[in-house]
């Protein structure tokens, strides 16, 4: 079979061939975390959303029943139901939080939220039904990757796994 940059065999194909190249922009997901000695195991997280030159500070409204946890032990209680909050409890939170996002400005733009972190492949959180294959794909490699137990468990292969995610983003993005 022919590679990208050879002459293309098949009669009206108008010139050479050229590699398969997603068609979207990538959105990324970016998360940090709180966790403090002082906050009984409380652990927080925080997310953007970074698309074009826009970020996106993802946030959600608190219900009654959140309000009271929160305002548990608080002096001041200061939270009620329906304020906007950044501070999420769960990382299920943040991406169903991306996905709204997605929902509301994103959609049928071409783009796919991908959660990065560090150097581990990065897991589409949401994405157009044109965007499919590569959601697919790098879906497979972030389970992939997990299933050998990441670089401490087959180092080599994560790597590899890595690699081909890497490829994955540069064939999908824009120039």
């Amino acid at each position: 079979m022919p590679h990208a940059g050879q002459p293309c065999p098949e009669k009206g194909c108008g010139g050479t061939l050229q590699p398969y190249v997603y068609k979207g922009q990538v959105a990324r997901l970016r998360v940090s975390s709180w966790a403090y000695a002082g906050s009984l195991g409380a652990r927080h997280y925080y997310g953007k959303v970074d698309f074009r030159d826009e970020e996106y500070e993802l946030s959600w409204r608190i219900t009654a029943g959140e309000a009271r946890l929160l305002n548990k032990g608080d002096e001041y209680d200061t939270y009620k139901r329906g304020d906007k909050s950044t501070r999420f409890v769960s990382t299920e939170q943040l991406d169903e939080a991306a996905r709204k996002l997605f929902e509301e400005k994103l959609r049928g733009l071409g783009c796919l939220i991908l959660l990065e972190k560090d150097s581990n492949p990065a897991r589409p959180v949401a994405f157009d039904a044109s965007q499919t294959e590569a959601a697919a794909r790098l879906t497979a490699l972030y389970d992939e990757f997990n299933a050998i137990g990441g670089y401490e468990g087959d180092e080599k292969r994560a790597e590899e796994i890595y690699d081909e995610s890497c490829e994955v983003m540069r064939q999908w993005q824009d120039d």
